[in-house]
């Protein structure tokens, strides 16, 4: 383990890593595929990290694991109806 305060990602990966697998809540255990892109100039009105995609792609947390997320996928549906 790397203390994150010490290390940037450009460091840990270097050149060659540019996708990661991250688990994430172990309870639930939640896999993440993490593609990192290069970008040319950083934007001054934008906050880094940055995702750029994924809008509705991940459960809210502590959801119950992938039942859990399609419960409540379900009753979110129920209630917009």
């Amino acid at each position: 383990m790397l203390n994150e305060n010490k290390f940037t990602l450009d460091a840990v990966l270097g050149d060659s890593i540019r996708e990661f697998l991250y688990e994430y809540d172990f309870g639930d255990s939640w896999h993440h595929r993490v593609t990192v892109t290069p970008i040319a100039k950083p934007r001054t009105d934008w906050s880094y990290p940055l995702c750029v995609a994924g809008a509705g792609a991940a459960p809210p947390e502590d959801v119950g694991g992938v039942h859990g997320y399609e419960e409540f996928l379900s009753a979110i549906k129920r209630s917009e109806a």
